[in-house]
């Protein structure tokens, strides 16, 4: 199973985008447990809250391999999302973390820019600040090594699924 990821800042078009790859594929997709974590927290966290997000989303994508025979699993976000929020937000990075992302890496990385619409969501805080966490994301994604696309512009699922063939052909 080829696993991929969609990463990038807030408002950047990730939920969209696993969404439609996951039909284009014929595959599920992961949502990101943060979300599901943080709106029954009412967007209330502390340091300690990212554990049990990395814990939350390390379970759930277990769930997803063990529980899928599709060709592809795609996860809306991944451990890079918590690395760049948890450095940003509160200037560490946990070993929990790092053991996830060696735990469970991804073979391929969508990096979402951000340049469509902002939308308003009471989960968000990054508003004015996407460019600067777009190149944190780069940073990290880069470092990763992970094979990666930067996915921008029009037609998003078009270069997506570009790439994940190239990828898969290889």
């Amino acid at each position: 199973m080829l696993k991929i990821s969609i990463t990038g800042p807030e408002s950047s078009g990730k939920s969209t985008l696993s969404i439609e790859l996951s039909q284009a594929l014929n595959c599920s997709y992961l949502p990101e447990f943060a979300r599901f974590y943080l709106q029954e927290q009412q967007a209330e966290y502390a340091l300690e809250d990212l554990n049990t997000i990395i814990e939350g989303q390390i379970e759930w994508i277990k769930m997803s391999l063990s529980n899928s025979k599709a060709a592809y699993l795609i996860a809306d976000t991944d451990f890079l999302v918590l690395d760049v929020w948890e450095d940003v937000r509160f200037g560490s990075c946990s070993l929990a973390l790092h053991g996830a992302k060696k735990q469970l890496p991804f073979d391929l990385i969508l990096l979402c820019f951000p340049d469509i619409p902002w939308e308003e969501d009471p989960l968000r805080e990054s508003d004015g600040k996407l460019d600067w966490l777009f190149e944190k994301y780069l940073e990290k994604t880069k470092a990763s090594g992970t094979p990666f696309v930067v996915i921008k512009g029009d037609h998003r699922l078009r270069q997506a699924l570009d790439f994940v063939h190239k990828k898969k052909d290889r």
